[in-house]
């Protein structure tokens, strides 16, 4: 089932085939053998028919975590001889948190940030900090795991990369239509084991494609050197004062806050601007005395002006999905 993060989740239906191709395709790029131990923390059920499964497949290690806590995952790690780190954007903030003095073993050369878009800034520092770099991944239940930041995360955190062997990427305008270099549309995939339709209510994968691609509902473009950079989804652009703002951007900035555990970023009606940006922040234990103004003047300095929140509410708790994500809608 899709994550449900916008809406009701949908049955997913996937052949044998479909899981052995894009299990292989996987690692194709992450090349991961009996030798590796995979440090793991997230929910299993939605990452199983690519992650779990390749594990299995090759005979890697799981080494399933305690919790999520930063110091759980690098006492797992350095206890265990980690290989491979897989988390979110949320893990890699809490680690770049951790005040412990604790570092990463040096059997530990890979980390992996899926699920969410990764803030650059994030990926920095966490590279900063514990001397290995934070590739971003790209997974949807439909395709798999087709694009990844292998090569270049180290000099291109913003990046999720490109296709892995076997895979094709595209962004196209509402015509499907190719796009030009810097220029935003949506991100098209096709290749190995693409799902074979949807459960409830039924329908089949030639009626979903176009012309054989797959239209993800992410909003992203290529960079000068081609990497593929996720700006946002098609249906959470805000419009502001004829700027269109990508709400994961903003949460993403919010999120880069030390103060800030997560955060949800909406549109609210404007007289004159037409659309404003509203804010919900869930603050980290211990930081009762950060203040919305606070959040307010740290995004100031560093985005425009337009993406900057109009307003912004502290809340006890922002839902999350099973799967991890910030429920929407």
């Amino acid at each position: 089932f899709t994550s449900g993060t916008t809406g009701a989740a949908k049955g997913v239906v996937l052949t044998h085939r479909d899981v052995l191709e894009r299990t292989r395709a996987a690692n194709s790029g992450l090349g991961l053998t009996s030798e590796d131990k995979i440090l793991w923390v997230l929910p299993m059920a939605y990452h199983f028919y690519v992650s779990i499964i390749l594990y299995l497949e090759v005979g890697s290690t799981v080494i399933v975590s305690a919790d999520y806590l930063a110091g759980s995952l690098l006492e797992t790690a350095a206890k265990h001889a980690a290989t491979f780190l897989y988390i979110t954007p949320m893990h890699v903030r809490m680690m770049n948190s951790d005040q412990s003095g604790r570092a990463l073993p040096p059997s530990l050369k890979r980390v992996m940030s899926v699920s969410a878009k990764l803030h650059p800034q994030s990926a920095l520092d966490f590279l900063a900090k514990y001397k290995v770099p934070v590739s971003q991944g790209y997974g949807i239940i439909e395709v798999g795991l087709p694009i990844m930041n292998i090569a270049e995360a180290a000099e291109h955190p913003e990046a999720i990369g490109r296709p892995v062997a076997g895979f094709e990427a595209k962004i196209v305008n509402e015509a499907m239509q190719p796009l030009a270099e810097g220029e935003t549309g949506q991100l098209a995939l096709r290749g190995p084991g693409m799902f074979s339709g949807y459960l409830n209510p039924p329908r089949s994968r030639a009626e979903v494609l176009h012309d054989g691609w797959f239209l993800t509902g992410d909003l992203a473009h290529r960079d000068s050197g081609g990497r593929i950079v996720l700006d946002g989804r098609t249906s959470s652009v805000i419009h502001v004062a004829g700027h269109k703002v990508f709400p994961e951007e903003v949460a993403a900035m919010l999120d880069h806050h030390p103060a800030v555990l997560r955060s949800r970023v909406s549109a609210r009606p404007h007289p004159q601007m037409g659309e404003a940006i509203h804010a919900e922040v869930q603050l980290r234990p211990g930081q009762a005395q950060t203040t919305g103004e606070d959040i307010i003047a740290f995004c100031r300095k560093r985005l425009s002006s337009q993406k900057v929140p109009a307003t912004l509410e502290i809340v006890a708790e922002i839902s999350t999905t099973t799967s991890g994500k910030v429920r929407h809608g």
